[in-house]
């Protein structure tokens, strides 16, 4: 009987000596090379770098050369007849004399950064005038001074008055959407529209029509009550004669 339990406690003992080896053994297998099974711990996301990015930005914009703005004399056109708009800007050297315009042209003696893909677009604030630009408003590529790139545009005058075109030139790094330079605040064309006989006979027509149409529904109107306003005044007035 008594063997019978030292038996039982020996296995007893056995038993619980494999299970701390099997726990330490465990144990050790999760802390193999310290990092393996366990959660790593949160690091900040780095941000990507784009000082390079900006530093070509900058350096591109000091690498810029000054330009020369050329455009037509203030316009003056009349009703009826549409108008070519031609602008030109060239580099030129750093703060060099400006060439003098050519005769029926201006030059603007404004500072201008050119020296990428020019773009050019030409708009009017007060929508009195419609504006056709004649290709793309990308004009040639400046890369050195005396480059030049060119646009043109038609316009056409809705009224005659004096009226201003807003011109913007932009610089953009290449064949990328980065802009390097704007002409700020937009440089101003003056159009002066003269009025013509032929203008004020159309516009003319145009009121005596509108007045006309406006007549005949007016017309119309009064000869569709015509007859029941009749008869209602017939028996209005009926009325009142058979009052004693």
């Amino acid at each position: 009987m008594a063997g019978t339990k030292w038996q039982l406690r020996w296995i007893a003992l056995m038993f619980a000596g494999a299970g701390m080896f099997l726990a330490v053994l465990t144990i050790s297998n999760l802390e193999v090379g310290g990092v393996l099974h366990r959660r790593p711990e949160s690091a900040g996301i780095s941000e990507p770098d784009e000082s390079p990015f900006r530093r070509a930005i900058l350096r591109d914009r000091t690498q810029l050369f000054d330009g020369e703005l050329d455009y037509d004399l203030p316009f003056r056109v009349r009703m009826g007849d549409d108008i070519e708009v031609l602008a030109s800007i060239t580099a030129v050297k750093h703060e060099a004399s400006l060439n003098p315009p050519a005769p029926g042209h201006d030059s603007v003696e404004r500072e201008f950064r050119v020296g990428g893909v020019q773009k050019a677009y030409l708009s009017d604030p007060g929508d009195d005038l419609v504006i056709k630009q004649l290709g793309s408003p990308n004009g040639s590529s400046i890369a050195a001074v005396g480059d030049s790139a060119q646009w043109r545009w038609y316009v056409t005058p809705r009224k005659p008055g004096s009226f201003t075109l807003d011109l913007v030139i932009e610089t953009y790094q290449r064949d990328t959407d980065v802009l390097l330079a704007r002409t700020e605040p937009p440089v101003n064309i003056a159009v002066t529209v003269t009025n013509t006989w032929k203008y004020r006979i159309s516009s003319a027509k145009e009121w005596l029509f509108a007045a006309a149409a406006v007549l005949a529904a007016l017309g119309a109107i009064s000869a569709f009550f015509r007859k029941p306003l009749t008869a209602f005044l017939a028996r209005f007035m009926a009325g009142r004669g058979n009052q004693p």
